[in-house]
């Protein structure tokens, strides 16, 4: 019994010792199993989680590609620039640190679905300002943060280190990296910049770049762009201005400091290069020369492919004063300034007065109105229905030819030729032109008012179109308005005998390495077929102006210019008055006998086209030329030209000085005169330029 007793026990301990090796065995089996689930299966989540926890991810700022002249001299380019950053989610995990995990917090109002929602923010002005604290301390540099700045930078770039001072001096970077405070998050950087190399040259064009507005700014990875271009081209081309982001992933001890050496990085890359169809050079005489001017613009054309050579609107400003942020008080000063030296004055719209005349006289000769030696009779004034229409010279010229009313810019003749043409005919002629319509220059522009029936009866349905309407329209007043360019486009393609272009802009983009991506050829928007007496006529009367007529002042010696003046009536208000600011101009190509230049001038508050224009087209003339002969031109950083109302004086009404009110011109105020009688109302006088009246009354005249 005993026995059987030892053998039971024997059996129990037995069975009980195999149960602990299953057991033993499956944990053994439950443990490879985790170790494999852990090491294998889930070994890319751990790895993603240790590296969050380890690692600092750092987008790295990419270079805008450069803007150039059609030579290939950089406008518009990149630079190195030293900054003191501040990685605030680093800061964030700093802080938290050696504050046992408490960060401060604000409430803020966020919309979500219609409804105002209040949650909780960091409170990262508060981290920041706490631990600038030993840089103050350290290397004596006075802190002052931009709460909303950084807080917009927090909330929208959380990815991107929040440039604190840009620029460092030489001396402060010395004292940061002698020092070497080991703050983490707050660190030395160094971006690519972009700069202006010749500061206000040719700042319409070029345009500024800025932070984004737009949350919808945002490059292929989603990331909203650190610059983007405002203005210009920098902001028609940024698409392709912009380069690709890339990236640098920081390791990061233990205690929260980053391991210098210890990194993984991809280089950003470069954007692409704009050329533009402007000459440096040529732009620069074309600055130089519109200095002394208040308030103007010049455009300079090719006369055989419509390229832009040069495009001048003053006053201007510098755009490297928008980098890297403009100051309140700068934005202010050119967001305030009367004289307007944001607003591009070549792409805006103005009455043309006599420069319109051209047309006028082309569509007269096409219709067969008139021949090239029909005679019309010519006094200081003439009767249309029963007022008076003035000419800008007080004497009778007697019967004068089509070249010579051009050549003295002669209402008393352009009167008579418009209405016999009719205005059917002389809107089609400014409609082949392109009067009235977008030159498809890819900048913001005007794209004018060709003035007609149409436009007449859809702006004010009540009024009538009159002979005394289509006479106003022949001198180029009334609701009549250019832009500047495309005044250049009409000179250019009276110079070529009749071929108008599109004003071109831009000519190619190209990679960093040189590769072409597109290319923008020459257009034409129309060819007009006019018969070769009747262009040839137009431009002998415009070579008489400069000759010999009212633009004697824009001869150059041993070169022919064809140019056409003009002064428009305009009033304004300034400093709560009413004031005469005259529109003047001068429109002209040259060589004559091979044109290679059109230029446009205006002025504002000029006293007269052949006055105040015709000189500054000297000046260009002469010094492109002597360009031609091999003359170098000086390139220097251009300062901000100021504008100012120095031209413009009390206004008189016209009825007190011998002149009267247009027939049915509408006014600067947009409203039209109340008139019993619109067509019979009197001309308005165009002050046309008189600068060498002649001393007989005769067609032509000697001196």
């Amino acid at each position: 019994m005993l026995e059987a007793k030892s053998k039971s026990q024997s059996t129990h301990h037995g069975s009980r010792q195999g149960y602990l090796i299953f057991a033993f065995f499956l944990a053994a089996l439950y443990l490879v199993f985790r170790l494999y689930d852990v090491t294998v299966q889930k070994n890319e989540n751990y790895k993603d989680k240790l590296r969050s926890q380890t690692t600092v991810a750092i987008r790295l700022s990419p270079a805008r590609g450069a803007i150039l002249d059609r030579n290939g001299f950089a406008i518009a380019e990149n630079r190195a620039s030293f900054d003191i950053d501040f990685y605030l989610d680093q800061l964030i995990r700093d802080y938290s640190r050696t504050h046992r995990g408490r960060i401060p917090k604000i409430p803020i109002s966020v919309k979500r679905k219609g409804k105002v929602i209040t949650r909780e923010e960091n409170d990262i002005v508060k981290i920041v300002a706490e631990s600038v604290e030993p840089l103050k301390k350290t290397l004596g540099i006075e802190i002052k943060l931009d709460a909303n700045d950084i807080r917009n930078h927090y909330r929208t770039q959380p990815r991107i280190p929040y440039p604190y001072k840009a620029d460092v001096d030489f001396n402060t970077l010395a004292q940061f990296s002698e020092r070497n405070l080991g703050i983490p998050g707050i660190e030395i950087g160094a971006r690519p910049i972009r700069t202006y190399n010749m500061g206000a040259f040719a700042p319409h064009i070029v345009g500024y770049i800025g932070r984004p507005e737009s949350s919808e700014q945002v490059d292929e990875a989603g990331v909203e762009f650190e610059f983007v271009g405002k203005k210009g081209v920098e902001e028609k081309m940024d698409s392709h201005l912009q380069g690709k982001a890339g990236g640098k992933i920081l390791q990061v001890n233990y205690r929260g400091y980053i391991v210098p050496g210890d990194e993984t990085e991809e280089p950003p890359t470069v954007g692409n290069s704009i050329t533009l169809s402007i000459d440096a050079r040529i732009q620069h005489i074309a600055e130089d020369a519109m200095r002394g001017v208040g308030r103007g613009a010049v455009v300079i054309l090719d006369p055989n492919n419509g390229d832009i050579l040069a495009m001048v609107s003053v006053p201007n400003f510098d755009p490297n004063v928008f980098i890297p942020k403009i100051s309140p008080q700068n934005w202010k000063e050119l967001t305030t300034n009367p004289t307007a030296p944001m607003i591009n004055r070549a792409l805006s719209e103005y009455a043309p007065g006599s420069i319109y005349k051209p047309i006028i006289a082309l569509a007269a000769l096409k219709s067969h109105a008139i021949r090239p030696n029909t005679l019309i009779n010519t006094a200081s004034s003439m009767f249309i229905g029963n007022r008076s229409f003035k000419d800008w010279y007080k004497g009778d010229r007697g019967p004068i030819t089509v070249k010579e009313a051009i050549q003295w810019s002669t209402n008393t003749f352009f009167y008579p030729a418009g209405i016999s043409t009719g205005i059917d005919k002389l809107v089609d002629m400014a409609l082949l032109f392109g009067i009235g319509q977008p030159t498809e220059i890819p900048l913001p522009e005007g794209k004018g008012i060709l003035w007609s029936p149409e436009w007449l009866k859809k702006h004010y349905p009540a009024e009538r179109w009159t002979t005394a309407y289509t006479a106003n329209f022949s001198i180029g007043q009334g609701a009549v308005e250019v832009t500047p360019l495309q005044m250049a486009v009409v000179g250019a393609a009276i110079a070529n005998g009749g071929t108008v272009y599109f004003p071109n802009l831009v000519k190619s983009i190209q990679s960093i390495d040189g590769d072409v991506k597109a290319t923008f050829p020459t257009r034409i928007r129309n060819r007009i077929e006019f018969d070769l007496a009747d262009i040839d006529i137009v431009r002998q009367g415009m070579l008489a102006v400069v000759e010999s007529g009212t633009a004697t002042k824009a001869q150059v010696p041993g070169y022919k210019i064809a140019g056409k003046t003009g002064t428009a009536q305009f009033k304004t208000r300034l400093q709560g008055r009413t004031v005469s600011d005259q529109r003047t101009w001068f429109l002209s190509f040259a060589p004559y006998e091979t044109p290679r230049y059109a230029i446009c001038v205006l002025v504002e508050g000029g006293t007269s086209g052949g006055g105040t224009c015709a000189p500054i087209a000297q000046n260009i003339y002469s010094r492109l030329f002597a360009m031609e002969k091999g003359e170098t031109i000086a390139m220097n950083y251009l300062t901000p030209v100021e504008g100012h109302f120095g031209g413009v004086t009390d206004y008189v009404p016209p009825q007190a000085n011998g002149g009267a009110t247009a027939p049915g011109a509408i006014p600067a105020t947009g409203t039209i005169p109340q008139e019993s009688n619109p067509g019979d109302a009197p001309a308005e006088v165009s002050n046309e330029d008189d600068d060498r009246k002649p001393s007989r009354i005769l067609p032509q005249r000697s001196r």
